[in-house]
């Protein structure tokens, strides 16, 4: 009997490790969710509008080509040039190349708007962190199976305003969590139940260290280590510049 409760109380100091290992690292992993934002927007900001400019270029020698392709066409058969059908063709043919435009465009625009807002205080982002952990520690539903609708609808206000760096928001999810929402763990005594946690818990920690390892080697994460250096953002742009004045010689 006593070397069950011991090996009780050892799975349970077991799980509670565990449990502050997942919020550490689902912290971490929302926390290169929100970097992601922030490189996302600098890489636009730096190289957006260059990169503007080069598409646009691009998609105008794209159609002058097609348009010389499609008058050519009538010409060898000696017939009159449709412009009104040339250019219904046009606009068809283009269109994605448009809308690629259109949104380079708006990324650049939304990376000004970002780069403009104001910042944070070293206050607000530590009152940020506090409120977001206190309540992840009690509703997230990886460490919690009792995640009903309100804890459900807490969490996602949460976690998008931890995401959105949104101060009042959180202080108002911290109000509800302390006042309404029913957040009380009951401990598990059971040992097969507690081994069964225990590995539940171990494979969430390596599904989260699996998305991290996936956000730390792809698109925005990876161009970090470019925007953190002067002198790669220069030979970046100036390979850009490069393409914009090959695309004029062809105009």
């Amino acid at each position: 009997m006593i070397g069950s409760n011991l090996e009780i109380l050892e799975k349970q100091a077991e799980l509670a490790t565990l449990k502050e290992v997942l919020l550490l690292i689902s912290k971490q992993h929302e926390d290169l969710n929100k970097e992601c934002v922030v490189i996302y927007h600098q890489y636009n900001f730096v190289f957006g509008e260059c990169f503007y400019q080069r598409y646009q270029l691009y998609y105008e020698c794209e159609r002058l080509r097609r348009q010389i392709e499609l008058y050519q066409y009538y010409l060898n058969r000696e017939e009159k040039v449709n412009r009104q059908e040339v250019e219904q063709i046009l606009l068809k043919e283009f269109l994605e190349y448009e809308q690629k435009l259109s949104k380079i465009f708006s990324e650049y625009q939304a990376a000004v708007e970002y780069n403009q807002s104001p910042f944070l205080s070293a206050e607000d982002i530590k009152e940020i962190k506090r409120i977001y952990i206190k309540i992840a520690k009690a509703i997230h539903p990886d460490l919690n199976p009792d995640f009903d609708e309100a804890k459900k609808d807490l969490w996602l206000k949460t976690l998008n305003a931890y995401k959105d760096n949104n101060l009042p928001v959180l202080q108002e999810c911290e109000f509800l969590f302390d006042n309404y929402v029913h957040h009380e763990i009951e401990e598990e005594t059971e040992l097969d139940a507690l081994s069964e946690k225990i590995a539940s818990f171990r494979k969430k920690i390596e599904d989260y260290q699996d998305r991290i390892n996936l956000i730390c080697n792809t698109f925005p994460y990876n161009q970090k280590e470019l925007l953190e250096n002067k002198v790669l953002i220069a030979e970046k742009i100036n390979e850009v510049e490069q393409d914009i004045e090959l695309f004029r010689e062809r105009l």
